[in-house]
């Protein structure tokens, strides 16, 4: 009669040199991951209020999340072909142009983040993006 615990198919992966390499590969993967918060926090412009960078990081999260969840439903090595179909432009456009725009295009509620009028002509990375009018 055989061991339980050799026969569990988990057991194989101590076994197999090779399952346990991916398996470690996953797990150094996994560790590297960090908070998308924190990612954007990084990538904002310097000089701006308190109030216009937390309104900034809450509606970068929001963004964030929606295009996400939006791109996890498309079939996979399709996710940015389908995304510029439906919305004429690139993920990466979709971040240059004003949040108030993005929220639009998204169908997200400008009423979830605190003081969105600071934030309405900013892009995704806190760059104005109204034209500068010279004379």
């Amino acid at each position: 009669m055989e061991n339980k615990a050799t026969s569990h198919p988990l057991s194989v992966i101590a076994k197999s040199s090779r399952l346990q390499a991916i398996k470690n590969k996953t797990l150094i993967a996994e560790s590297n991951v960090t908070p998308d918060n924190k990612k954007h926090q990084q990538l904002l412009v310097t000089g701006l209020n308190k109030p216009t960078k937390d309104a900034l990081l809450q509606a970068g999260v929001l963004i964030e999340t929606r295009l996400s969840y939006i791109l996890k439903n498309y079939p996979a090595g399709k996710t940015k072909t389908y995304f510029k179909i439906k919305y004429g432009m690139s993920v990466e456009s979709m971040k240059l142009i004003a949040i108030e725009k993005s929220f639009k295009q998204l169908k997200l509620d400008t009423q979830t983040v605190q003081q969105f009028r600071l934030i309405a002509q900013l892009d995704f990375y806190g760059n104005n993006t109204t034209p500068v009018k010279s004379d």
